[in-house]
C-alpha cells in the first residue's frame, strides 16, 4: 500500500536563485517538483508564506509518494551545500493521516521535529476549561486532561502541558481562562506564588506518573 505525503521544500532566506539550483538537483533524481508560493508551517505551528519546491502531482485525494525521501534529500543536500555551505534545506511534510513534520537537511545530515500548532491547542484548552467551569466551582487544585493535554487547575489560573512545553493560563475572574496575561492581574500577584509553585509541582509529579505508566503522549 502506498503512503502519500505532501512535501514542500524551502529555504529560510527565500532566495529564488538558490531554490532554482536546488530544484535542478532534485530533477537530477528524476523527481517531479515545481516552484510555487505555498503556506508552510514552522515547528511551533506558525504559518510561513514562502516560495517552495513542491510536489507537482500532489493531490489530497491521490497524493504523491516519495519512498526514499530522507536518503534522497540527504544526498541532494550534500551537493547543495558544496555551493551554499551555510544554508539549511527545510521541508514541510504533511502525511496522509494528518501529521505535520518539519525536516532540516544540511550536508548529508537530517533532523526533524513534529509540528505542533501551539496557539490552536492553547485555544482548545482554554475553550474546554471555560465550558467546564461555567457552572462548577473552581477547586483549590485539580489535575485533569483538557483537549488531550495534562493540566492542573487551581484558584488563580492553570498550567497545561503541550508538546514538552508548560504553559501558564490566566483566569480573569477565577472562571474564564486565557493564554495571555494582563499586567497587574491577580494571578501575577506575589502573594499567589506559593499556589503557582505548588500547581507546577503537582503537574510535574503527574507527568512523571503517567510517563512511568506509558500514558504520556
Amino acid at each position: 500500500m502506498a503512503y502519500y505525503s505532501r512535501h514542500s521544500i524551502f529555504l529560510y532566506d527565500n532566495d529564488k536563485q538558490k531554490l532554482l539550483y536546488l530544484q535542478s538537483l532534485i530533477e537530477e533524481e528524476k523527481l517531479s517538483f515545481e516552484l510555487r508560493e505555498e503556506t508552510v508551517y514552522q515547528y511551533d505551528g506558525e504559518p510561513l508564506n514562502i516560495l517552495c519546491i513542491s510536489d507537482a502531482n500532489y493531490d489530497p485525494e491521490i497524493g504523491c509518494s516519495w519512498y526514499s525521501f530522507d536518503h534522497d534529500m540527504e544526498r541532494i543536500s550534500e551537493k547543495f551545500n558544496q555551493k551554499y555551505p551555510d544554508d539549511l534545506i527545510a521541508v514541510y511534510v504533511k502525511t496522509e493521516d494528518g501529521y505535520e513534520i518539519l525536516y532540516e537537511f544540511h550536508d548529508g545530515v537530517s533532523n526533524y521535529t513534529d509540528i505542533i500548532h501551539f496557539q490552536t491547542e492553547l485555544n482548545k484548552v482554554c475553550e474546554e476549561l471555560n465550558q467546564k467551569n461555567a457552572e462548577v466551582p473552581v477547586p483549590l487544585f485539580e489535575v485533569i486532561d483538557i483537549a488531550h493535554h495534562p493540566t492542573v487547575l487551581f484558584h488563580f489560573g492553570a498550567y497545561t502541558f503541550i508538546g514538552y512545553n508548560v504553559f501558564e493560563l490566566y483566569s480573569e475572574d477565577n472562571r474564564t481562562y486565557g493564554a495571555v496575561a494582563s499586567f497587574g492581574h491577580s494571578s501575577r500577584n506575589h502573594n499567589h506564588l506559593p499556589y503557582r509553585a505548588k500547581a507546577q509541582q503537582i503537574l510535574y509529579d503527574y507527568l512523571l506518573e503517567i510517563r512511568k505508566a506509558g500514558k504520556l503522549r
